[in-house]
């Protein structure tokens, strides 16, 4: 699992001890771990400046301006920028960027991994990208219906949508025998049952959300298997969808037929689900990896 708020402020103790540079700006300013607690506990607080003075700083004012960090961060996409909004509205940390050049490129990494490992910012990710996932199976399966009726009936963009379909599906099954394949019948035959019900992306949320660790005799952890999972998604799926709307609509409006809503819904949310899935998902398995890299107990 992620570390907890309270084991990162105990890592800060540790951090201090192996930072000579972080440990004398501690002594210069006895704000200053207090602040660096405050930031790390990563919770979620009312965003509230502080203008005062570096030299006139008071401890309790240190705590508030480290709770800044967080919501600076949740407005923001890049992280550099969300470390000048937290400069922007608390003098401090801009006297601190001016007197210590190292300052700002560490809170930038600093504030990456609180958002990237805090339990609410994993949660809302996964939870956004499963109901985007959903959603998007429900708006293909309508749109291959009317595919399939009406006005509507074109069979090469019917049949391009079911290829794409059962590609995705024929794809997760063979994912989750895969990982299940040692866990026996009765497991791997609950979990394809997910697969084909559409559940497979709220199962895997959960899991992740939950902090769920790797079980025995399975192959992949809960946020390996959701990445590959959101993979098959993107390129069996999502990008096909985005291609075979596009074309349909297009075909449509040169043969003069009314387009119904339908195709461009289930085309925008299959560019919501791919830009979602390589923007969050791609980055939070580069920092699972890294972390994997630099501690082999890493857990979401």
């Amino acid at each position: 699992m992620a570390p907890s708020g309270k084991k990162r402020v105990e890592r800060l103790a540790e951090v201090l001890k192996e930072s000579r540079a972080l440990r004398e700006l501690c002594w210069r300013h006895l704000w200053m771990k207090a602040m660096m607690a405050a930031a790390l506990e990563g919770s979620l607080n009312r965003n509230k400046a502080v203008s005062t003075k570096m030299v006139c700083v008071c401890e309790g004012e240190g705590a508030q301006i480290g709770r800044n960090m967080v919501p600076s961060f949740m407005t923001e996409q890049l992280a550099e920028v969300g470390v000048n909004e937290w400069r922007v509205q608390n003098r401090v940390v801009k006297e601190l960027m001016k007197e210590e050049i190292w300052f700002e490129p560490m809170a930038v990494v600093l504030g990456k991994g609180i958002v990237k490992s805090a339990a609410w910012g994993l949660v809302a990710r996964v939870i956004v990208g499963a109901v985007l996932s959903m959603t998007e199976l429900v708006t293909d399966l309508f749109v291959l219906w009317q595919y399939w009726k009406g006005v509507q009936k074109i069979l090469k963009f019917r049949n391009a949508s079911l290829a794409s379909l059962t590609t995705s599906l024929v794809l997760q099954l063979i994912l989750v025998v895969g990982q299940n394949r040692k866990k026996g019948v009765r497991r791997t035959l609950k979990e394809m049952a997910y697969v084909i019900t559409g559940m497979k992306p709220a199962v895997d949320a959960y899991g992740v959300a939950s902090g769920a660790e790797k079980e025995k005799d399975t192959e992949l952890d809960p946020m390996l298997e959701m990445t590959f999972s959101k993979g098959i998604e993107m390129f069996s799926e999502s990008i096909p969808g985005i291609i075979i709307q596009t074309s349909a609509i297009i075909s449509y409006l040169n043969s003069g037929v009314t387009v119904l809503m339908t195709p461009y819904l289930s085309q925008a949310v299959s560019v919501l689900t791919t830009g979602y899935v390589v923007y969050f998902i791609g980055g939070d398995m580069m920092f699972y990896l890294v972390m994997k890299a630099v501690r082999g107990d890493f857990r979401y």
